[in-house]
């Protein structure tokens, strides 16, 4: 599970739930590990911005390359 919250000093985090089942002698129990995960989930937003910029401008240059082949093929007809 993904959770999100706020720390005591106002800053907001995510942090990834994992809860376990474990079957013990005197009967069940659970328990539940939470990690931090906010830098991850940053890092993440930041590579998906990176790579839609970057796919952008491969189809910009892709265009441009077009037009400029297809100006060149006129000339040269």
């Amino acid at each position: 599970y993904e959770v999100r919250g706020v720390r005591a000093d106002g800053t907001e985090f995510v942090a990834e739930a994992r809860i376990a089942v474990l079957d013990l002698a005197d009967g069940p129990a659970s328990i539940c590990f939470m990690t931090d995960v906010t830098a991850r989930k940053a890092a993440e937003a930041l590579l998906e911005q990176t790579n839609d910029e970057l796919e952008r401008r491969v189809a910009d240059r892709t265009a441009e390359l077009r037009r400029e082949k297809a100006f060149l093929a006129a000339v040269l007809e």
